[in-house]
């Protein structure tokens, strides 16, 4: 299995993006996208609350608390510009990283299948 965050020449984590698109659809408007970084705050469960306060102008719909993995995350709908308007986020933290999941609403089912297999190792 290959680790999923970058070190660089120090050794110091760095951010990381993987991209998840079904085969037929790449480029599509269809997929998933996580993004980790570092996260100086332990593991902090978030909440909207903690969320807005540090992004303010940020839509959170049907905000959610929910499990993955283990570890307490949060689901919410979103509107995010890069994914063309609406879209759908999981958020957690775990070992000292932000996972921040999103994807196209219309990719709910890969999502929903990457979540239910979601484990941390």
């Amino acid at each position: 299995m290959r680790e999923l965050i970058n070190r660089n020449e120090s050794g110091i984590v760095e951010d990381e993006t993987v991209i998840i698109e079904p085969r037929d659809t790449r480029g599509a408007g269809d997929g998933v996208q996580v993004a980790i970084t570092p996260f100086s705050e332990g593991d902090a469960i978030l909440t909207k609350e903690r969320i807005q306060r540090d992004i303010p102008d940020m839509h959170m719909g049907d905000a959610r608390t929910i499990v993955l993995g283990g570890v307490d995350a949060i689901s919410f709908l979103s509107n995010n510009s890069d994914f063309g308007g609406a879209n759908k986020e999981v958020w957690l933290v775990h070992n000292n990283f932000l996972f921040q999941i999103s994807a196209y609403v219309s990719s709910t089912a890969l999502l929903n299948n990457i979540l239910t297999t979601w484990k941390f190792q």
